[in-house]
């Protein structure tokens, strides 16, 4: 990675680790109250025609609020958040279409399960209808500074999800994947999710090398008014080599490692940093990223629940999510 690069790229992420921090009478946006969608990934963030991925999200609803009803559906295009990231292409546009090509049409909603199927079966389809839409803005008076669309060898789409639950609670969550015309010569290039293979626990006096796992279900007990060293598990190769796609400054960019960024979502407690980074290029490990301390509530003060779980995200800067969720008792 080049150093103005890593530079720019260290102080942007800087900027979103510290941003939520900046205002102290707001509750912090990791401290989780009621419903909430952490996380929406795909088990693939990006597909080759014939591909089929689950795509599930990260859910922390109000257990007192009734169940969670979940409405997933996808849009071809990238979508923004205005009318709830509402897709401009309809059914009947697909449909439409796909009867001209003498194509099956995919499916624009795709369950109201927790998790879902997305299979990309429709990559003819899909590249016809982008050049339909490359024609038809051309002929547009577009503003200065918009980003013409492009229809080379992959395409954005937009999958949202739509939660609920009988207490009115409601939350709209989207994620960006990537879809190939084509699947490339060398798969290698296709991104995978970064992984969390373990999470450990020191509590005072223990040194991080000593520190105990956390087992996904088998609450962990932890003293009122103390603090604990959280450390995640991540391997080196999370950070993938890949090519960035060049520019007018950079047509030709070497290739880099990705940036890593995890959020450390709580329900009770605090962590001393909501968002840990890996920046490439700014450090030679993981360890900044790994690391954060959890302080346990003060029983006198702050009463919580016998149980507090812990979510934890990990990104890559290309869609690439991974999460994992840990228990803790207070005693």
């Amino acid at each position: 990675m080049n150093p103005t690069r890593a530079t720019a790229c260290l102080a942007a992420w800087t900027l979103l680790i510290a941003a939520t921090g900046c205002q102290p009478e707001f509750a912090p946006i990791t401290q989780l109250d009621g419903l909430r969608v952490m996380a929406v990934a795909a088990d693939a963030p990006e597909l080759v025609p014939g591909d089929t991925t689950t795509i599930r999200a990260l859910v922390r609803s109000n257990p007192e609020a009734g169940p969670v009803s979940y409405a997933w559906d996808w849009c071809p295009f990238e979508g923004t958040a205005q009318d709830e990231y509402t897709c401009a292409v309809s059914q009947g546009d697909i449909d439409a279409l796909a009867a001209e090509l003498n194509l099956t049409p995919p499916q624009l909603v795709l369950g109201a399960s927790p998790e879902v199927e997305f299979r990309y079966d429709f990559a003819e389809l899909l590249q016809v209808y982008c050049e339909l839409l490359v024609a038809f803005l051309e002929e547009q008076d577009l503003p200065e500074g918009v980003v013409a669309l492009e229809c080379e060898e992959r395409q954005p789409i937009t999958l949202r999800l739509i939660v609920t639950q009988p207490d009115g609670s409601r939350v709209v969550a989207v994620k960006r994947m990537v879809l190939y015309y084509e699947a490339p010569q060398d798969l290698e290039v296709l991104n995978n999710n970064p992984t969390i293979s373990g999470v450990r626990i020191a509590g005072p006096g223990v040194a991080p090398e000593d520190a105990a796992p956390l087992v996904e279900g088998e609450p962990f007990p932890v003293a009122y008014d103390a603090a604990y060293t959280i450390l995640l598990d991540v391997d080196a190769s999370t950070s993938e080599a890949f090519t960035p796609e060049g520019d007018e400054r950079d047509p030709d960019p070497d290739p880099e490692r990705e940036n890593l960024i995890a959020t450390w979502y709580y329900e009770g407690g605090a962590f001393e940093e909501e968002r840990t980074a890996y920046i490439d290029g700014a450090s030679d490990d993981l360890e900044a990223l790994t690391t954060n301390t959890w302080s346990a509530p003060e029983e006198r003060r702050d009463r919580a629940p016998g149980e507090i779980d812990l979510y934890i995200v990990l990104q890559d800067e290309r869609e690439g999510l991974g999460w994992v969720v840990r228990t803790l008792r207070l005693e």
